[in-house]
């Protein structure tokens, strides 16, 4: 499998994803089939059970198609990784010594000590050496935060200096909710300060993987030298397509 597919948007391949917060196979597959290029899976904002989230990453992993997977903690991050996520999104960094904890989690020694599982799932179960693994893990597994807060912001410098952070977006409607406009994610000044972040982080030599909302803004992010894009929520999509469809036919 081709874990670091989304490293393609470093050549300037654009690349598209999709989060996903229904804890279903189906959807990866579905995602999959539709051509996206990788899927997040929220664990943040949504309920998966331990049995439901092995399943759509052994889904994901059978279908070669790359799952991040956004966390509540850092608690369940290797069990995580041993299963099969090829990414990891910390959500509401806040400092310099958050993203040190995160890459201790995510990437092997000597940039971090990530636990080591010789008969994990992602190993067949002892069958492949784990040697091999070390040597490319840390290239190959996507570290993410998100920056979702004023706090956080004022920070910025000191986050994206840490050894082993990968990519970078940003939360946000928290970030309005920081900027005292809560509920106002496309507020000019939440537009400005994920603006901030996108230039700050490309200019660190890190990737910026963010959340697209309309076309514009996704011209815009390119303009800026972005070419990985989330462009959307399975639940709101399907809402969305189930609102209109029976609009139009209760119109007909």
């Amino acid at each position: 499998m081709k874990k670091n597919i989304l490293r393609q948007a470093v050549d300037g391949e654009d690349v598209f994803g999709v989060y996903l917060s229904i804890p279903s196979p189906t959807m990866v597959e579905i995602c999959k089939f539709a051509g996206f290029d990788y899927v997040r899976l929220d664990m943040e904002h949504s309920l998966y059970s331990p049995s439901e989230i092995r399943e759509c990453l052994r889904t994901a992993h059978a279908l070669e198609l790359p799952a991040w997977v956004r966390v509540s903690s850092l608690s369940n991050i290797t069990a995580l990784l041993d299963m099969g996520a090829t990414g990891i999104i910390v959500p509401d960094i806040k400092s310099k010594k958050q993203v040190k904890e995160a890459v201790e989690m995510v990437k092997y020694a000597p940039v971090g000590a990530r636990g080591m599982m010789p008969s994990g799932r992602t190993l067949r179960f002892g069958l492949d050496p784990i040697a091999p693994v070390i040597e490319t893990a840390n290239d190959e597994i996507c570290l993410v935060v998100q920056i979702e807060s004023l706090e956080a912001l004022n920070d910025i410098d000191e986050i994206l200096s840490v050894e082993g952070l990968d990519m970078v977006s940003m939360g946000k409607q928290d970030m309005s909710q920081s900027l005292g406009i809560a509920g106002q994610g496309g507020h000019p000044r939440v537009v400005e300060a994920e603006n901030l972040q996108i230039q700050k982080t490309i200019a660190a030599g890190k990737y910026p993987a963010p959340l697209v909302t309309s076309l514009a803004r996704m011209k815009a992010f390119r303009e800026m030298g972005v070419h990985n894009f989330t462009i959307g929520y399975d639940v709101a999509l399907m809402i969305g397509a189930f609102s209109d469809l029976l609009k139009k036919h209760k119109e007909c």
